[in-house]
Formats: C-alpha cells, sequence, structure tokens
C-alpha cells in the first residue's frame, strides 16, 4: 500500500496532474481499491494539445481482485464492475476486498461470512474453471517488441485469443483494424488494442484477457478452504 501511495504522490509532483480519485481512502462500493490520477499528456509536435490521460495505480493484490471481478463478469453477465448483479455476488467481492486490504474489523467473522456466500454461490469453483483457460493464437513466429502494436480479440465461448501484431510501419493499420472491430461489435467479443515489451509482459499487464486469476485463486482458497471454521 505504501508504495501505492509512492508513485501516486510522484506522478502529482510530475506537475502533469490536475486531478485525483482515491479509491484507497474512499473505496467503490463494489470494493474496488486503487489511486487513478487524471494528468495532462499534450502532444504538440502532433498537433493536439489539452489532451488527458488516466493512470491507475494499484497494488499487484488490487489489480488482482480487478481482474477477477471482470473475468468473473465475462462468464456469468453479472456486470459487477458496473453497479449490477445480485447483492449476494456484491457482498461477495466486497467482502474479498476488505479481506485482501486489511481493512475488517473481525478478519475470521468476514472469511465466515465469505465462506458461506461461496457455497451458495459456487463462485470459487466457477473461477477455478476458467483460470488460465484461454488458448492463445496469433500471427507471428517470433517474439514481439515494445515498437510493435498488438490487436487482442477475445471469443469467451471458445476461450481463445487471436492476437494480431502489427510492426511499427503499421501502425496506422492496426488503429484501422481496431476502430472497424470495436464499430461492429459482437457479444462475446472483447477487443484490445496496446503495446508491450514482450509476449509474457502483455499478459502480465492484461491477465484478465487471458482469464491469468491463478494467484487470486489461491489466495481466495487459502481463505475458504484452509482457514479454521468458526
Amino acid at each position: 500500500m505504501s508504495d501505492v501511495r509512492k508513485i501516486s504522490e510522484a506522478i502529482q509532483a510530475t506537475g502533469q496532474y490536475y486531478d485525483i480519485k482515491d479509491y484507497m481512502l474512499n473505496p467503490k462500493s463494489s470494493g474496488y481499491r486503487g489511486i487513478h490520477l487524471i494528468c495532462r499528456h499534450d502532444a504538440k509536435s502532433f498537433g493536439y494539445e489539452n489532451l488527458n490521460v488516466e493512470v491507475q495505480v494499484r497494488s499487484f493484490l488490487q489489480h488482482d481482485w480487478a481482474t477477477a471481478v471482470e473475468i468473473y463478469d465475462m462468464i456469468s453477465n453479472a456486470n459487477l464492475k458496473f453497479g449490477s448483479g445480485s447483492n449476494e455476488q456484491k457482498r461477495y467481492f466486497q467482502l474479498v476486498s476488505t479481506i485482501m486490504n486489511d481493512a475488517v474489523i473481525n478478519r475470521n467473522e468476514s472469511i465466515d461470512e465469505l465462506r458461506q456466500l461461496d457455497k451458495k454461490l459456487n463462485i470459487l469453483a466457477s473461477l477455478r474453471e476458467v483460470m488460465n483457460s484461454m488458448y492463445v493464437v496469433y500471427n507471428s513466429k517470433s517474439d514481439i517488441n515494445r515498437s510493435d502494436s498488438c490487436l487482442i480479440t477475445v471469443d469467451v465461448g471458445v476461450q481463445q485469443i487471436n492476437l494480431e501484431i502489427f510492426p511499427s510501419d503499421q501502425e496506422d493499420d492496426a488503429a484501422a483494424r481496431y476502430t472497424e472491430l470495436e464499430s461492429s461489435a459482437q457479444d462475446g467479443l472483447v477487443y484490445l488494442l496496446a503495446r508491450a515489451g514482450s509476449l509474457e509482459d502483455l499478459r502480465r499487464a492484461y491477465p484478465n484477457y487471458y482469464s491469468d486469476i491463478s494467484v487470486f485463486v489461491r489466495w481466495l482458497d487459502s481463505c475458504i478452504e484452509t482457514m479454521p471454521k468458526m
């Protein structure tokens, strides 16, 4: 948590920052925690001024929680990220967040409530089933580099990720292709245009697209299955 604060303060000290949403001090009702900073990002050499960029700073556990919520939304259609879902589903992830961030009054009571909710909702088993379940197909025999544009298409129905890699001289083609896909988006398909230094970096940065919630599932399992029952 101290590292999240330290990085946030360093960004504020750049002079580019002008607004902050502190979800560590005041978590969202969903349980989401982190710090969002709205910063200026001018690109005058390209003819753009007064652009905004939102920088989201989270701990690894906070990021794992947010990833797990997104994946649960994909498999359950609960849409918890945007405030939908049943009261019990909402309470489940609120509890997980407070326990993860040591924000509970009585940890054992909170874990016992979480255990009872899981018996009813079976969320841990559902997340186990999709953990690292995505099969990745990509159009290159070599690894990617930071100047490449990576276009990810996630097909939840067949649990497959199609990764198209565009070299730096095809950046406009990548943007056009992404816009085309987004404008005719189909149910069950999710798109992302990003850059990363390697395939592993891409996976680490966007674990929700790869259903990579192994750390979260292990943590949740240790709470529900390992902690002594009251």
